[in-house]
């Protein structure tokens, strides 16, 4: 979990530079790589599902996109609204209920049914594409949000 936080660490920043060098878009465009890239290695780890240099690069990869996604998203509420508190307390609800629902949807896949006609393997790999439309979703929403235009004078 080691790099899970240095994933964290270099994901913070690398949002922060790309965010002041290029704008909110390209900023979400970057994040969206950070996002897929998360998710393919996922399914390359899930495909050989042993404890390697792999999980290393998945602790990686999920810190640096958890990272800039969290950073990006942050200063979408600190900058593009005028209420400063309101926004943050409406995504932690969210937030928290989405977690939630996808805790039990989790719960769900790692069930033991014995009357499902599916296997561990593929109803995880189903999660982790319902993970992926979701996010590529959620980053397609980013990357179309309009930003209002300041006037500082």
């Amino acid at each position: 979990m080691g790099f899970l936080g240095i994933g964290q660490i270099v994901g913070g920043i690398l949002m922060g530079f790309s965010r002041d060098a290029c704008g909110n878009k390209c900023a979400a465009i970057f994040q969206m790589l950070f996002f897929l890239s998360g998710i393919i290695w996922t399914f390359i780890f899930h495909m050989n599902n042993k404890f390697t240099y792999r999980a290393y690069i998945l602790c990686f990869l999920w810190g640096l996109q958890d990272a800039g996604i969290n950073t990006l998203i942050r200063t979408h509420l600190g900058f593009e609204f005028d209420s400063k508190i309101i926004p943050f307390c409406v995504f932690g609800f969210v937030q928290g209920i989405w977690v939630f629902i996808f805790s039990l949807i989790q719960i769900h896949v790692m069930d033991d049914d014995p009357l499902g006609d599916l296997t561990l393997a593929e109803k995880v790999d189903a999660y982790i594409i319902t993970l992926a439309v979701f996010g590529l979703i959620g980053h397609i929403m980013m990357i179309r949000f309009e930003h209002r235009v300041k006037n500082f004078l």
